[in-house]
């Protein structure tokens, strides 16, 4: 519920910054991994792999990952990674680094694709 102070100051055009102010912009990455388990053979295999990738990748590059197609194929899998910076290069280098760690530390799984873009 908004107060009578903010409907006031917003309908004069208050936006919280003084003019002066430098409004920092934020950049936010998405990367969309696409991979294939070979070896699995069921739901609960592919839940365990892709358990094991989210809990290191989320903890070692501080990025937000989560299973966002294929949830009922066994030997597909599409995550999604997303990362906020105020870099676009920084945010850039670490979905790359994600999908690099992928790669090098996971030979169980085949990346297939990758895209990264910002919106």
């Amino acid at each position: 519920m908004k107060s009578e102070w903010a409907d006031r100051h917003l309908a004069n055009g208050w936006t919280g910054y003084k003019s002066s102010e430098r409004r920092s912009i934020v950049h936010i990455g998405l990367c969309t991994i696409e991979l294939r388990l070979p070896g699995n053979g069921s739901l609960k295999g592919k839940r365990s792999i892709l358990k094991s990738i989210t809990t290191r990748v989320s903890r070692t590059y501080n990025v937000s990952i989560a299973e966002v197609e294929a949830q009922d194929l066994w030997q597909r899998a599409v995550l999604g990674v997303a990362c906020v910076s105020p870099s676009a290069s920084y945010a850039h280098g670490q979905l790359e680094r994600v999908v690099q760690w992928i790669e090098v530390n996971r030979p169980d799984v085949e990346l297939l694709e990758y895209r990264i873009e910002f919106l």
